[in-house]
């Protein structure tokens, strides 16, 4: 009966030696019936080391403890035939899992332990497939979380500086509070884009749509989108055509040009926002290439490598949309001389809301998305995307796409932009852009406002710390001194001066300390936001101080009435100290965070340097109650949400100072 048995059957003697055993055993582990050495062989001999120590574990329950015992074990394989596949095709683990239980003598003494081995193997996968898979939702979860919590702050961040301007001024203010609305409304505009993307992207709504086009031209139009924020930022720019490009005589191909500019788009935003901090040479060298086949990677860049795509999109061209042309390879790269990446931040690039480093986001803004969306595009058309970079050395993104080449230019379509470059303007032509331009000084608002968006790109807000008013440029006027511009004032002018001066008493403070009696200290990091809340607590009546991350907030605090100080140290001049009434701190800034800040603050407050407690307001676009809850256990007194109104923050700051 045991020989029919599906089961490999088994007896053991006491001192664990294998005495019997029926074919269906032996063939699980492989041992042949007629080895001379059949009974000789330890059970040791069949599993894997992972598995030694539960049989072991096993093994006393049967022979000390004379119990029944069932376990897991991991086999060794030991020939072809023995392994077990999965639904794939693919070699997994081999499993079994063992029953037994002991033969006792008439005396009480062990005769024997019987058992059975049965083949889990595809169990043990699918419970692991089951495990891995529930782990990776589990990552997905936590990333889509933190991917909520920067795009959160990332929305109601600028929301400040929107509902705060209250211009005193019509004319003045009013520009500048619409240059302000322009800038927030652009840099909300691209988080709400990515998300768009991704969205079609994991719908399959994201289509390439094949048109004629030319890749020059495509490549030329991107940088042209950048112009004013490189011209501003001082970033010289450089466009290459590769050897191969014109060996091959590129010139009309279909493809899809709008899906080839965002991942431009995307690389160029990239470039600028890691060349722009760097104090040396700033420099963005883009380039166009072409080629029968998939570029190598190695002959794009020393230590130039690919992201493995999980799709393969081989015969994209094969519908009759594409044409009946030759099949091209059409590479794009963007070289830049900023900071780098490391080994590490490289493996981060091109994952879903993952940036280089957590705080990538805090210091140059952006969602995470900007990359894996380049990716699954390029993927989408044929293609791949990849990088080479070193710390402090810069970084070069290359990608390509299929194509088709055409024979001919198409017939309707007018000049391309390519000719548009090339051929120099007509005295009318001049006349006319030199028109353009002196209506763009004369009403700016209506120049940033009617501008394409992808014009409106170059505004984005970043946090990073940089002086917009010495780098020149459309983002200048918001930091350096008000410009003077003529605005129409219509017969809505009567509604704007009344609701300016509703504005104007609502910001007031509240009923408790006097706003003169106020000295507050500002700790934030974007200008923007920064220059809006100052103007507003100014306007109440309070005396203001700024810094620009927690590292600066502590200088200054260690120059106020709070700080203790020797008595040769002061010099009589201890009324000549700044005071300070309380802080407003932001979380999310470079250097040294405001978590970070605080507690080293009450740590200060602990140890005696500080004479008494310090007030810190959050101030945060960071809104999960867990958040919250972490900035008060970090020692803020209070925490107030972005986006807010003043009289909202000034009954805060009245409600502690009166404490």
């Amino acid at each position: 009966m045991t020989e029919l048995s599906p089961l490999g059957m088994f007896l053991i003697s006491p001192d664990g030696v294998l005495r019997e055993a029926n074919d269906r055993f032996f063939e699980m582990t492989d041992h042949p019936r007629d080895s001379q050495y059949e009974y000789e062989m330890s059970w040791m001999d069949f599993i894997l080391e992972s598995s030694v120590e539960t049989m072991e574990a096993g093994w006393r329950r049967l022979v000390q403890d004379q119990e029944p015992w069932s376990g897991e074990l991991q086999l060794k394989k030991r020939s072809p035939a023995q392994s077990s596949v999965n639904l794939h095709g693919e070699s997994i683990d081999y499993w079994v899992l063992l029953n037994a239980h002991p033969e006792l003598a008439p005396d009480g003494t062990l005769r024997s332990i019987m058992g059975s081995i049965t083949d889990i193997s595809h169990l043990k996968w699918a419970q692991g497939l089951q495990h891995r898979q529930l782990q990776e939702a589990e990552e997905t979860r936590r990333q889509q979380n933190e991917f909520i919590d920067i795009t959160s702050h990332e929305m109601r961040n600028p929301l400040s500086a929107i509902l705060q301007p209250a211009p005193t001024d019509v004319i003045e203010s009013c520009v500048e509070a619409a240059h302000t609305i322009a800038l927030c409304v652009q840099h909300q505009k691209s988080i709400v884009d990515d998300i768009l993307t991704i969205s079609k992207l994991d719908s399959n709504l994201l289509l390439i749509t094949p048109v004629p086009t030319q890749p020059l031209t495509i490549l030329r139009r991107a940088v042209k989108m950048f112009d004013p924020e490189l011209q501003a930022k001082r970033i010289e720019v450089e466009i290459q055509t590769h050897p191969h490009f014109h060996e091959l005589a590129v010139d009309w191909v279909t493809l899809d040009p709008s899906r080839v500019l965002q991942v431009l788009i995307n690389l160029m935003t990239n470039a600028i926002k890691f060349t722009a901090p760097v104090s040396g040479k700033r420099l963005i060298t883009v380039g166009v290439g072409a080629s029968l086949a998939p570029p190598d990677a190695r002959q794009i860049h020393a230590g130039f490598q690919y992201v493995p795509t999980k799709t393969s999109n081989v015969g994209i061209t094969a519908s009759e949309e594409w044409g009946i042309g030759e099949v091209l390879y059409i590479n794009f790269q963007v070289q830049d001389t900023g900071c780098g990446l490391s080994e590490a931040e490289k493996q981060m690039l091109f994952q879903r809301f993952k940036q280089a480093s957590p705080r990538t986001h805090a210091q140059y803004g952006g969602s995470g998305l900007g990359l894996f969306i380049s990716k699954r595009l390029a993927e989408l058309h044929g293609g791949q995307i990849g990088v080479a970079s070193e710390a402090g050395e810069g970084s070069l993104f290359g990608f390509f796409v299929q194509a088709k080449r055409l024979p001919r230019r198409p017939s309707h379509l007018g000049p391309s932009l390519v000719e548009e470059y090339s051929s120099p303007l007509t005295q009318e032509e001049q006349q006319q852009q030199q028109r353009q331009n002196d209506e763009e000084q004369r009403h700016p608002i209506e120049h940033y406002l009617g501008a394409d968006p992808s014009s409106l790109h170059s505004l984005q807000m970043t946090p990073q710390r940089q002086d917009f008013a010495s780098s020149g440029g459309p983002a200048a006027s918001l930091v350096a001194t008000k410009a003077a511009a003529t605005v129409a004032v219509t017969t809505a002018g009567n509604r704007v001066t009344t609701r300016v001066s509703t504005m104007r008493s609502a910001t007031a403070a509240p009923v408790g300390v006097p706003a003169k009696d106020m000295h507050i200290l500002v700790v934030e990091d974007n200008l923007i936001n920064q220059k809006v809340l100052v103007t507003q607590l100014r306007k109440a009546g309070c005396t203001v101080h700024t810094a620009n991350d927690g590292l600066e907030a502590l200088a200054f605090l260690d120059t106020t009435n709070f700080r203790v100080r020797k008595a040769d140290e002061l010099g009589g001049h201890e009324g000549q100290r700044p005071h300070l009434s309380i802080i407003l701190m932001d979380l999310e800034m470079p250097n040294m965070d405001g978590l970070t800040c605080v507690s080293e603050i009450r740590k200060m407050e602990s140890d005696g340097r500080i004479r008494r407690h310090v007030p810190v307001i959050a101030v945060t676009a960071n809104v999960r109650d867990e958040q919250m809850a972490k900035a008060r256990s970090s020692g803020m007194d209070d925490v107030v949400s972005k986006p807010f109104r003043i009289p909202e923050l000034l009954a805060k700051v009245n409600k502690l100072l009166t404490a």
